[in-house]
């Protein structure tokens, strides 16, 4: 997309934030209008804060064509601080996490802002290291979304606004990994008598770092609250030496 388009739909989302000011201000003294779908304002927001039930609130975000960014709207012609909920009411929304945004009527009359989280469920990510977790044979991970940026091998690039975790927040599990413990079958399908023995010793090994792979997002409720993580299915390696 060329500066000048950019340019050009950074002015219709102004235009459209005008309209849906003016619209909202004719309708205050008079009854309340009939349920539609006419779509009075949209483009794209930033994710400021996550109540881990469907609702967000977000910030429009306005391209500056001068440096090749997105920039934080600013009132009253952008939205700031602006609750809203997802369409689909999908909890795996993340801060700093960049959506497009539509505002509407409900059937009540009142204007509604929706965000669309977007895409699937699941999402590319890379890994970026592993700590090993509770239990043997167990690792959590930090990762990063990425998009492609060019064609065939490399050219992975993290996404800007994108979703990710650290060993300390969000951090991400293999599903592989989930049975695995100090004797017997693992989830790789090694049984670990039969890798450490008199002759060699090889061990199970975490999904290395720099890995792609795709990343599902997986929300639990426990006592009213919800929660989600963050998995991804690596078969293990295993590796070693003879003795």
């Amino acid at each position: 997309m060329s500066d000048l388009q950019r340019q050009v739909d950074t002015l219709q989302w102004q235009l459209d934030a005008l309209r849906a000011d003016l619209a909202e201000s004719r309708s205050a003294d008079a009854s309340i209008p009939s349920e539609g779908s006419t779509v009075l304002h949209s483009g794209v927001a930033q994710i400021d804060s996550v109540d881990g039930s469907g609702e967000y609130t977000v910030t429009e975000q306005w391209w500056n064509g001068t440096t090749s960014a997105w920039n934080n709207a600013v009132a009253p012609l952008g939205l700031v601080a602006q609750s809203s909920r997802e369409f689909q009411k999908r909890l795996t929304g993340m801060v700093d996490q960049r959506v497009r945004f539509w505002q509407q009527r409900r059937k009540d009359g009142a204007l509604e802002t929706l965000i669309d989280l977007g895409g699937g469920v699941d999402f590319w990510a890379l890994i970026n290291g592993s700590v090993v977790s509770s239990g043997t044979n167990r690792w959590i991970y930090p990762w990063n979304e990425v998009e492609k940026t060019g064609s065939g091998y490399d050219d992975w690039t993290t996404l800007s606004g994108g979703r990710s975790g650290t060993t300390g927040s969000n951090p991400a599990y293999n599903t592989i990994e989930d049975m695995n413990s100090a004797a017997g079958e693992q989830g790789n399908g090694a049984t670990i008598a039969n890798i450490d023995t008199a002759e060699y010793t090889f061990t199970i090994r975490p999904c290395p770092n720099g890995v792609i792979l795709r990343m599902f997002p997986v929300s639990y409720v426990i006592s009213g609250a919800v929660y989600t993580e963050y998995w991804f299915s690596y078969v293990n390696g295993v590796d070693g030496t003879c003795d």
